[in-house]
Parts: structure tokens; sequence; C-alpha cells
């Protein structure tokens, strides 16, 4: 079911992948599977992963694993994987889009002349075999697009590989799970980088990739880091070793962390901080699909077109017709839903760093596919929150979506461990505007959520000031 949706996803979402290549991309992720599952029952396979045999043990399990890949999708080549530490590999490639590679900054790369995946072990968490294989799985699949002569757009190309990371990191999440293994071993990233640094397995790695041409690398990075000046990047590095002590300190919530991480940087670079805040805080692999969501995708699918509009209904009188097209969710990029929020922030006269920080906030929040939709003034939502306290008013559910427990929203809503969910308040849109919603993203493996803030609920994202928010709770108390 999960590789059935994966690849409606990839050819519904992609223009340039054909319909014809719907079964080749399941029969992908399926035979993906079956390779995960036999790796995630070997107790060797697993230390190694997580880095429990050093940086040897590490990269001849990662070049085993991208053999199995390569001989199972029928590729007459196999990659030549090496692992490098970027902060001694120095590199000014600016990075403006998911598909620039930076040496320093980006997790992972594929080079094609010949045939290299390079993971950077300074980004990559090589202690938690989940990160280890998303980005194996995704520089896999930059391996096989290139033999078999793809010539996908830029952007295709990343959104395939990264969705093969993430779907081959859930599969072994789940399996590992299963046989009862943990993917993160007891040594921690700091401890295992420190003592493998100066190993012959990262210094032939950083050798090789200091002698590789940036441009000619398919990379795997953050999508944080496009949102910011290149000379800003150490400082998000900074920023990010900040929060990490906060969270080893147990400082609860976001905001908490932000404070701290603000006392090492210029105030006019907060967009930066928060833009390391959310690396930090949400590394963390892809969740769970809704089924009602997977229903709808594989229909539309069957029906032989999913790329067919949705035009509104031509039988309707044209006052109807403009209101049921307005009131139609629009799927969105994740590129146009930041673009949506960053308006909506700078219409707030937000600065502009705050509003790139506070859009991609939002964006992160949500997991799958995003729409965006127009409410109308007088429609109201619910706001949840603790007794006692006020709300932003940011977050919002449908009215219909509010019957229950302060647990279920907790969990499916993915909030803050410091909202209790134990109050809800409706709140009234007072002006016309386009919002943001779909599911909310899985948030269990950071400190600021609650342990099972799973995800899985609906939220929307409004803009508060054209609400009655803060009549309800004025900003000043």
């Amino acid at each position: 079911g999960q590789e059935i949706y994966q690849a409606v996803k990839d050819v519904s979402t992609n223009d340039d992948v054909s319909i014809l290549e719907f079964a080749s991309q399941v029969n992908k992720y399926a035979t993906d599977r079956k390779v995960l599952v036999e790796l995630a029952a070997n107790k060797d396979s697993q230390k190694k992963l997580k880095g429990e045999e050093g940086a040897k043990g590490s990269q001849e399990e990662i070049q085993s694993l991208s053999n199995k890949l390569s001989k199972k999708d029928g590729l007459d080549e196999n990659t030549n994987v090496s692992l490098y530490d970027g902060k001694e590999t120095p590199d000014n490639n600016e990075v403006n889009s998911q598909n620039d590679f930076n040496k320093e900054l980006s997790n992972a790369g594929y080079e094609d002349k010949s045939n290299s995946i390079i993971i950077n072990v300074d980004k990559t968490d090589m202690t938690n075999s989940s990160e280890v294989i998303k980005s194996t799985l995704h520089e896999q699949d930059r391996h096989t697009q290139a033999k078999n002569n793809k010539s996908y757009s830029l952007n295709t190309e990343t959104n395939l590989s990264k969705a093969r990371g993430e779907r081959g990191s859930s599969v072994w999440n789940d399996y590992s799970d299963l046989n009862g293994v943990s993917t993160r071993s007891n040594i921690t990233q700091k401890k295992w980088n420190n003592t493998n640094k100066n190993s012959a397995t990262i210094l032939s790695g950083n050798e090789k990739v200091n002698k590789i041409n940036s441009s000619d690398v398919k990379p795997n990075s953050s999508f944080m880091y496009a949102l910011t000046k290149p000379e800003d990047h150490k400082k998000i590095n900074k920023a990010n070793l900040e929060v990490a002590k906060v969270v080893d300190d147990n400082v609860i919530g976001i905001q908490d962390s932000l404070k701290v991480v603000k006392s090492i940087l210029d105030a006019d670079l907060e967009g930066v901080i928060v833009a390391g805040t959310g690396l930090a805080l949400s590394k963390v692999p892809g969740s769970k699909v809704i089924v009602k969501q997977v229903k709808k995708i594989i229909k539309k699918a069957e029906s032989g077109n999913p790329k067919k509009s949705n035009a509104p209904n031509k039988k309707l009188n044209k006052r109807t017709d403009q209101k049921e097209f307005e009131e139609k969710k629009v799927p969105v990029t994740k590129e146009e839903a930041f673009d949506i929020s960053y308006s909506k922030q700078k219409e707030k006269g937000s600065s502009n760093s705050k509003s790139k920080r506070d859009a991609l906030i939002e964006v992160e929040s949500f997991q799958g596919q995003i729409y965006k939709e127009q409410v109308k003034k007088g429609d109201e939502f619910v706001v949840n929150h603790t007794g006692g306290r006020g709300a932003t008013g940011t977050y919002v559910i449908d009215k219909k979506d509010a019957n229950k427990t302060p647990m279920q929203l907790q969990r499916e809503l993915a909030l803050p461990n410091t909202n209790k969910a134990n109050t809800q308040t409706v709140i009234q849109v007072k002006e016309d505007h386009t919002i943001l919603s779909g599911i909310a993203a899985d948030k269990s493996h950071t400190d600021w959520a609650t342990k099972n803030a799973t995800g899985g609920g609906k939220q929307k994202v409004i803009n508060p000031d054209k609400t009655n928010i803060n009549d309800i709770f004025p900003k000043d108390k």
C-alpha cells in the first residue's frame, strides 16, 4: 500500500514522470523493502549501520547495501561509497535551492562521473541508522536515474531521490522496531565523529571529496539552507550546536531554545537562528500517511489520468460553480507553501528574516501534501491550548475535528509538551484570506514535543491577525 501511494505521488506531482513509469516506481519501492527487511534482521548489519563498528564498518555496510540495490535494480555499474568530514572540505559553492551541493553543508551527494556516493558524517548522524539509510537510498536513486539515462528536471531528480530515502528510512524504522533493535547507538554523534575523524576511511574520503567539483554533484541538502545567505551557514551550524545543548539540558519548547541561541547571534539574523533551530529539532524520518489521502490519490490514478485538473463542474450554474471552486483545496508544493506563508508574515509587518523564520516553521509543521484554501469572514475554527494561558491562534482545527480527548489532540496535532490541549476556544475569521492546511508532521522524536506526538491529524495554519483571537487573548497580557 505504501509503495503504491508513493508511486502515485511520484507520477502525479512530477510533471516529467510518465504514468508509464508507475509500475517501475512501485517495483522499486517494493524491492527496496525486501532488501531492507532482510538487512534489518541482521544484527551485524544493524551494528555497522549505526556506527558501532567505526567508520570502516559503516562504509563497508553502506557499500554492501548499495551493491544489493544496484543489483536488484538491474544496473551494470555499482557505486563507490565514501565517508568524509565536511569540516575538512571547505567549499564556497552557494546553496540557493535544494538542487545545489556544498561539501560542508550537504548531508550527502552523488557524482556521476565516478559513480560516487559521498556521505558527510558532519551532517549525517552516523550513530543513527535511520539517517544513514535515508542518505544512502537518496543517493542510490541518483545513481539509478543516471544509469537509466533519465532526463528529469533538477527538481524531479531531487523529489524522487528524497522520496526513496524517506520511504526507505520509514521501512527501516518499522522493521528494526519489529526486530526489537534500536536504530540509535549508545555513542553520541559528536563522540563518533571525534573518534573516527582521523581514521583511514574518513581521511581518504576527505582527500577524494576535496578533488571533486561541487557543480558536478547531485545533493541531499536541507531545505533550510536554501533560505539563507551562504555567509550565514556557519552561524546556522553554531546555532544548531546551541540548540543541541538546550535539548540536552531538557529546556522545553522552541521559544526557550531560541532565547539561548539568540545570545550568540546578532538580532538581524533572527531568520538564521530559527533555520538552525528547525534543522536541529526536526531531524526525524518521514511520518505516516493518512489512509484517506492514499485512497483518494490511488482512485485518481486508477481513473487513467492522474494529472487531470480539478476543474469546476460545468453543469453547475456560474454562481454555484464559482463558490465550489473557491472552497476547494488546492495542492501546493513545499516551496509554494513557503511563499504563501512568507507573504503572510510580510503582510503582518515582520522583518525579512523573521518572515522567513516563521514561514519555515509553518511549512515544516506539515507532512505529505500541503494545500491552500480560502477562508471567509465568519468562518469558525478551534484553538487548542492550556487552560489559564492564552493562545496565538496560528494553528487551528475545524470544529468537526475538535471532539477528541486532550491526549488524542496532543498526539494527532504533534503539540509542544507545554500545550496540554485541555482547553478549546472557538475563534472567528474577521477578514477573507488564504490559509495552508494538511496533515500534522510527526514530532515524537523531538524533545520539545510530547513523546506521543506522532502527528497525522488535520491542521490549518491561518493568519491570527485576521481573526478575533487578539480580542480573546490580548497580546499585552
